[in-house]
């Protein structure tokens, strides 16, 4: 025989009042006396089993919350919440939502014998969650905890250009993705490796764009970023793709586009050579490794013809740098290096 002071569906908890000996029987008649809880149940054909009801246990105390701790910001995808073990109680039950009041419910998760519960679909962008817990035996349920809440990260950036997928891409070329509200600034990565094992670029910057860097001709490169704000860094974006082309020429050169620089490497000055054949709005920048302008050599309108600019190296450390000639829509990048 058993008993239970709080049916709960499927999730009630039954306590076992009297032996088992009873076994599974057609039950005619049932009755109970309620000055000391005797119950008599009558059988078909096996005789009355009679036992006594015991008086239901108190109703577990609300569980105490422990994680995420209140008022907590930056939390990711993924969450563990926890609160600490009541006495006296069987299961409990979890709810998350996204108003205080919890009208609507965004998990709600019952019957958990564990104190703890991973949630893995949480919504990004600075979103408030609020999360209660309360504990369940055959006597009832709990009051609800302590409402607790959190915030979660910033939202990862839309990426804009180059299209994942793109081919022929030149070795310094822009990464562009859409502003993210209340981002202070963005982490960047660049690997050849689909699961960025090894990273080519791994930078910050406080722009919606950066210049890549360390690139190499015909090879495949995987790019993804996160937002960073006041309380944290948020998730990557899914990651994209590009090719690199065969030459260091970029998009949209035209043949009559030409850029040299002698002698290279440079030890302390190096003359830059370039040649338009049409009249075209010019800029000559230098950028370093890490996709950073570091000099402006020249700009302004010219005319078809030859030019020359010195670019002197002897306050820029020694490495790898990228020289990159616009001339209308056209644009050519030399990679040049500083040796002394």
């Amino acid at each position: 025989m058993y008993s239970t002071a709080y049916i709960n569906g499927a999730n009630t908890i039954w306590e076992q009042e009297g032996a088992s000996t009873i076994g599974n029987m057609v039950i005619d008649m049932i009755d109970a006396r309620a000055s000391d809880g005797m119950v008599v149940a009558a059988t078909h054909g096996n005789g009355i089993f009679s036992s006594t009801v015991t008086v239901p246990p108190a109703v577990p105390a609300a569980p105490l919350l422990v994680n995420p701790a209140q008022d907590t910001a930056n939390i990711l995808t993924s969450q563990q919440f926890k609160w600490r073990p009541v006495q006296d109680a069987v299961y409990y039950q979890l709810q998350v939502s996204d108003n205080q009041d919890f009208t609507t419910i965004f998990a709600d998760q019952k019957s958990l014998k564990a104190t703890q519960y991973d949630i893995s679909n949480l919504v990004q962008g600075m979103k408030t969650y609020y999360w209660r817990v309360r504990g369940f035996n055959s006597g009832g349920a709990s009051i609800y905890s302590e409402v607790w809440k959190f915030t979660t990260a910033i939202a990862a950036p839309e990426l804009v250009s180059p299209p994942t997928g793109a081919l022929g891409q030149s070795l310094v070329i822009p990464l562009k993705w859409n502003a993210v509200q209340g981002a202070t600034s963005y982490h960047v990565q660049v690997s050849p490796n689909i699961g960025f094992a090894t990273l080519t670029m791994d930078k910050i910057t406080t722009e919606p764009t950066i210049q890549t860097s360390g690139l190499e001709l015909s090879k495949r490169y995987y790019w993804k970023v996160s937002s960073i704000s006041a309380s944290g860094e948020g998730t990557f974006t899914t990651r994209w793709n590009f090719m690199t082309g065969t030459s260091s020429v970029t998009e949209n050169v035209q043949p009559n586009l030409t850029i040299r620089a002698y002698p290279n490497p440079i030890v302390n000055n190096s003359t830059i050579e370039y040649s338009l054949e049409t009249s075209a709005f010019v800029t000559l920048r230098l950028y370093d490794e890490r996709g950073r302008e570091v000099r402006l050599l020249y700009q302004g309108q010219r005319g078809a013809g030859s030019y020359n600019s010195t670019l002197t190296s002897t306050d820029l450390p020694n490495g790898r740098y990228f020289l990159t000639l616009t001339a209308g829509t056209a644009r050519r990048t030399l990679p040049v290096e500083i040796r002394r």
